[in-house]
């Protein structure tokens, strides 16, 4: 393509230069991106303007970069690095080859067993083998002229020009003793290997050697060549066919040019070579048979056009193959043969010893060289006791000079062409939707390696993190970003090396946060949601999904104790937490929607001291400030005191204040409390506020049960999120108790439609409103985001594959495990629970090392809070396990550990709380 755009340039430089002279000169070289296609690329082109002001330049695309880099990779500029490559090739090849071999080894075995029985056949004794014999030695024959026919067509490296090498030679000295011995009956053997002369009774009298007569003699080994040739034509032929029904990107660079040729459009004139292809592609595609017959009958160096543009243009296999063989083994060897039978013959050579006398300078000296090889190569043929005679004419050194280096230049260029193959491979861009044999083998090794992964990450022998402090990461993995693009298998050893280097997070002894584990259906919906790569704002682009995400929020909408009502899925229970506070001030005060909070009274919220800190984010967010969102005292177990809120309330309203929103929280994100929802509802109603529920954290009617909503799907539980039904909005938060992947979050409104009285903004490029379909579908506009991810498919999968009852039985088993660890804490010596007995799947203990046991209260505290930080160093630094600490109120620092992996057995946790005493006792 380089080469191509660089050709055009030439050839407008006269007009350039003309044209220069009326535009006026550019002095900016600040650069110009234009995105354009080269029709053989299938890639964007970048230009700039040049300072010369001659116009736009081309700059290589990635693709024609990568070739010229591939054109480097020879074993006369990069030996190390060819021959490494060809090693990679040949490697990779054998593999893919005794896989395709396995694929088919039933076939393989059949044909085993005939070449098994074909053996015994030929090696046991019998009046038959006089007759299998003969007939090897002219199998072999064939195959051999076979063999070198395919050798020269099949484009191999350079190819291996056998004709010139050997078919040409062996016929001219067929020729050359044929006049010599006046017989064509040579014996065999030696003959083909060796030629001799027959013996004098062998000789015919008055016989006379015609040049059909050599061309009959030779004519076996001619039609084998010539068949050897046609079959060599096949793989462009194929390639060509296979690319375009499967619409494939070509990865041969006769076929880009050729695509690039027919799709051409421009005012430049056509080469003398693009001439040739194209009278080469009207002949075959117009003529047909005839085409490719006519064509196939003549030496020409364009007739692999021919094999692309027939697999290209889909012609039938038997008319090109036909067409083929018969141009080439009969009517072109047929033309070649007599050309070499009449060069050599008697009357030729000595014509051409005549005239090479006349030659000035070297003419004289290369006619004794050369009648002294024919004389020695006519000594030779007589020569019938003698195995061998050594050759030492000049002359035939050369000439086996030549032969020996056109082999070697052969064989290098293979070594060259399996080396640039490699790089190919390295280079074959997956998003490309022409190349799917590329994409589908990318793929597969990035399944091999997340399938490795999830391996690997449930065997509890296997660390789950490899602990570097940040300096001496940025020392282990390259995470710049390069100039140049990186092939595919540095790509896939940075996802091994990004992998290995980060947490285990579905560890079965990976306690640290709530939202860990690995559920491998949820995990199966996120890998088709990124693939499908579908925005939810619309039902016109996610039909499916829309449709999903109504049918799963009306079932949690149930579950809270709600008919009709309002939900988004958000990106986590922060946005929820924003989400229920905007619509509780627009259901509040809709005028500020449009005028903001200038003719607002000063707003106010209440939570929890224990509550999530998204709420005061919240109030950041909007406005509301974080001095005006009050923390409401707990108990201790965490849980807020009635009393207490209402009391803040009323205050609230006497200095001036609009109280409007008040967030419970059930299952707090240290404690895992709950705060009584029944009572903080009976004080919203009383003063008009909206209550929230964050599942974990709420207020006004918001409640907030983001981690301990899975409790609805479990009716020996769900009593603890009594009174959840009176709240005007819930966050719930399925990446948490039900184990979706990150992220899951929804919020959801108890007045329906309150969500797009908030959040509409009427973008008319997007939610028009004639459009072909129900427009309440679309769900953008009662979203602040536009863009927003498809977190509904991998938790309608997941729910699908456990239902109800899996669920039921998945939650009532993690709170089986949390009484199990809390038993286990209280009875084991050195641990004390800080709330007892938890309320939820949170328990959270200090462990009390043997040298603090019988300290004072007060220096036990001080002392004690470096306990915690301690052994979690040191847990990160063996891997074995992983667990949260903090500190609360007055209390020193304590562990924090979640019973919410799906994975956890009770020897986890027993192998938790030894690891902890193995690494805390001689603090």
């Amino acid at each position: 393509i380089l080469h191509s755009t660089m050709g055009k340039r030439k050839r407008n430089q006269g007009q350039n230069a003309e044209e220069a002279s009326s535009v006026p000169s550019v002095s900016t070289t600040a650069f110009v991106r234009q995105v354009t296609f080269d029709e053989s690329s299938k890639e964007p082109s970048d230009y700039y303007i040049e300072p010369s002001g001659r116009g736009l330049i081309t700059s290589p695309s990635i693709g024609t970069l990568n070739r010229l880099e591939r054109q480097k990779i020879v074993l006369w500029k990069r030996p190390f690095q060819t021959i490494h490559y060809a090693l990679r090739e040949i490697l990779q090849l054998l593999i893919e080859f005794v896989s395709y071999l396995w694929m088919r080894k039933a076939r393989i075995l059949f044909i085993l067993l005939l070449c098994v029985v074909g053996t015994y056949i030929c090696r046991a004794p019998g009046a038959h083998q006089r007759y299998i014999q003969s007939w090897k030695v002219k199998l072999l024959r064939c195959l051999y002229w076979i063999g070198l026919g395919i050798l020269s067509s099949v484009g191999l490296g350079t190819g291996l020009h056998t004709f010139i090498l050997y078919l040409g030679p062996h016929i001219a000295s067929v020729t050359v003793a044929a006049y010599e011995c006046n017989s064509l009956d040579f014996p065999e053997p030696p003959y083909p290997e060796r030629i001799l002369c027959p013996n004098v009774e062998g000789i015919v009298e008055n016989a006379i050697v015609t040049v059909w007569s050599i061309m009959s003699k030779v004519r076996v080994e001619a039609l084998m060549w010539g068949a050897g040739t046609a079959l060599g034509e096949l793989p462009p032929y194929f390639m060509a066919k296979a690319a375009r029904i499967s619409g494939e990107e070509p990865d041969d660079e006769e076929y880009r040019e050729f695509l690039a040729y027919i799709n051409r459009n421009g005012p430049e004139a056509p080469t003398f070579t693009e001439k040739c292809k194209e009278v080469m592609e009207k002949a075959v595609t117009r003529l047909g048979f005839f085409g490719i017959l006519s064509f196939a009958s003549i030496p020409n160096p364009f007739f692999d056009l021919a094999g692309i543009t027939c697999g290209h243009f889909l012609v039938p296999f038997w008319k090109f193959f036909l067409a083929t063989l018969i141009g080439k083994a009969v009517f072109k060897m047929h033309l070649q043969m007599f050309f070499v039978v009449l060069a050599f013959s008697e009357n030729t050579v000595e014509h051409l010893l005549v005239h090479l006398k006349t030659v000035p300078v070297f003419g004289m000296q290369f006619h004794q060289k050369l009648t002294e090889y024919l004389a020695f190569q006519k000594i030779k043929l007589h020569k019938s006791g003698v195995a061998h005679v050594e050759d030492s004419t000049m002359l035939q050194k050369g000439a086996s000079f030549i032969v020996t280096s056109m082999i070697v230049w052969f064989l290098l260029s293979i070594i060259n062409s399996l080396a640039q193959n490699w790089h190919k491979r390295l280079y074959l861009l997956p998003q490309n939707q022409r190349n799917w044999n590329g994409t589908k083998k990318f793929l597969e090794k990035v399944v091999k390696i997340l399938l490795e992964y999830i391996n690997e990450e449930n065997q509890r022998e296997n660390k789950i993190l490899d602990f570097h402090h940040p300096a001496e990461m940025q020392k282990l993995i390259d995470l710049s970003i390069p100039d140049n693009p990186c092939t595919l298998q540095e790509l896939l050893q940075d996802c091994r090396e990004v992998l290995r280097l980060g947490v285990r997070t579905g560890h079965p002894r990976f306690f640290n946060q709530i939202s860990c584990g690995l559920d491998l259906i949820s995990m199966v919906g996120e890998w088709l949601t990124a693939t499908a790569n579908t925005n939810m704002f619309t039902y016109e682009i996610a039909p499916v999904f829309i449709l999903m995400e109504k049918e799963v929020t009306k079932k949690m909408a149930e579950l809270i104790g709600w008919q009709d009502s309002d939900a988004i899925f958000a990106p986590g229970g922060a946005i929820s937490n924003l989400y229920a506070m905007n619509a509780a001030r627009h259901a509040r005060f809709p005028r500020c929607k449009p005028l903001g909070q200038n003719d607002l009274p000063t707003l106010c919220i209440f939570t929890s001291e224990d509550s999530h800190y998204s709420i005061k984010g919240a109030a950041a967010v909007m406005g509301i400030g974080t001095d005006n969102c009050f923390n409401i005292p707990t108990d201790p177990s965490g849980r807020m005191i009635p009393e207490a809120l209402e009391q803040r309330i009323i205050q609230c309203k006497k200095s001036g204040m609009e109280p409007f929103f008040v967030c419970a929280t059930a299952g707090t994100t240290v404690y895992g409390a709950w705060d009584p929802i029944p009572q903080i509802a009976d004080i919203c109603d009383r003063h008009k506020l909206w209550l929230h529920v964050d599942v974990p954290v709420e207020t006004k009617k918001n409640l907030q049960a983001a981690w301990g909503g899975g409790l609805l799907l479990s009716p020996e539980h769900r009593y603890k999120l009594c009174g959840i039904e009176r709240a005007n909005s819930v966050t719930w938060n399925p990446h948490k108790l039900m184990g979706a992947l990150l992220q899951c979050s929804a919020c959801f409104i108890k007045q329906e439609g309150l969500l797009f009285q908030t959040n509409q903004m009427s973008a008319d490029y997007l939610f028009q409103q004639d459009k072909p379909y129900d427009v309440s579908f679309d769900t953008g506009d009662k979203a602040m985001q536009c863009g927003r991810h498809n977190d509904i498919f991998k938790l309608w999968l997941m729910w699908r594959s456990k239902g109800m009852t899996g669920y039921r039985r998945q939650i009532n088993r993690l709170m089986d495990l949390a009484a199990y660890f809390t038993a286990r804490i209280r009875e084991t010596e050195g641990y004390e629970l800080v709330v007892d007995p938890p309320e939820f799947l949170n328990i959270c203990f200090w462990y009390i090392p043997p040298s603090l046991r019988n300290v004072e209260k007060t220096e036990r505290n001080a002392r004690l809070e470096k306990i915690a930080p301690k052994i979690k160093a040191k847990m990160m630094e063996r891997g074995t396990t992983m667990v949260g600490y903090q500190p609360d109120k007055q209390r020193p620092n304590f562990f924090r550990m979640i019973v919410s992996n799906q994975a956890i057995t009770k020897e986890d946790l027993d192998f938790l709380i030894k690891e902890i005493i193995a690494i805390g006792s001689e603090l």
